[in-house]
């Protein structure tokens, strides 16, 4: 797992790693085990290797991407019967100190670490724009202290799409070219009993409107359409495809299966 190598080995070299004896096999065959990770030399300590290896994602001065998930609330709108979150009672929203907080965090690393070239955000939640207002005012201040030191900015939004509108596209798609994850949960009836509003009315029709302004304002290639597929909606990968290919960028699979209670 720590190379992520595959290899494809015959039943004798099952038996000799099985053994762990080596002994007999082919050069090539050690060579190309050892070149994989698969074998390692005996005084290799690979849970040191792993931890610098984490550390030095973590902490190298030589990265030049900044990545940063911003929370602006766990609250949320919709009751989709698969949230892994379940928090919706956290009601509380990112506040002017919140947001002063984050700027400190992130002019903090962009003073110790010189080789930032980039910063990426992502809004998640929750639904984040229950705090449109918030968003687009920490857009706004995080644009302005990246542009004083160069810096580009790759923000993306998580969102369900029912909040979206003529505003938020004007204020904070549109400015900062802005991407957007929108899910539909398949064709209109599957969705609608899948991903639904706290009131049990279905959200299909607001995220379709949602998809079609931010065509209109030519935002196309900013959408990232994720299709959630379960065994119980996987005929909708071909209707769905159809009615949304020439409307958003990507259309991808996200495929949702049960863990413990959940």
């Amino acid at each position: 797992t720590l190379t992520t190598a595959l290899l494809k080995i015959t039943h004798e070299t099952k038996t000799y790693l099985t053994n762990g004896n080596l002994s007999n096999a082919d050069d090539n065959t050690i060579s190309a085990l050892k070149q994989a990770g698969i074998i390692v030399e005996d005084d290799l300590d690979e849970l040191a290797a792993y931890r610098y290896f984490y550390n030095s994602m973590q902490y190298s001065e030589v990265h030049e991407e900044l990545k940063i998930v911003v929370v602006p609330t766990y609250s949320c709108n919709l009751k989709c019967f698969y949230c892994f979150e379940e928090c919706g009672h956290l009601g509380s929203k990112i506040d002017e100190d919140k947001v002063s907080q984050i700027l400190r965090f992130v002019e903090h690393q962009l003073q110790i670490h010189h080789s930032y070239k980039k910063l990426s955000l992502i809004l998640f939640g929750g639904e984040p724009l229950i705090c449109k207002k918030q968003c687009i005012e920490f857009c706004q201040k995080l644009s302005t202290l990246l542009a004083t030191r160069a810096i580009s900015f790759a923000p993306k939004i998580i969102t369900n799409a029912t909040l979206l509108d003529d505003e938020v596209i004007n204020k904070l798609i549109i400015p900062y070219n802005m991407g957007i994850q929108v899910t539909l949960d398949g064709i209109e009836e599957q969705h609608n009993q899948r991903k639904l509003y706290k009131s049990g009315e279905g959200s299909y029709l607001h995220i379709v409107q949602a998809i079609e302004l931010l065509n209109q304002y030519g935002c196309k290639n900013n959408i990232d359409l994720r299709l959630n597929i379960d065994k119980d909606n996987i005929d909708c990968i071909e209707p769905i495809f159809d009615a949304f290919h020439d409307k958003v960028k990507i259309i991808y699979i996200g495929l949702l299966r049960p863990y413990g209670n959940n």
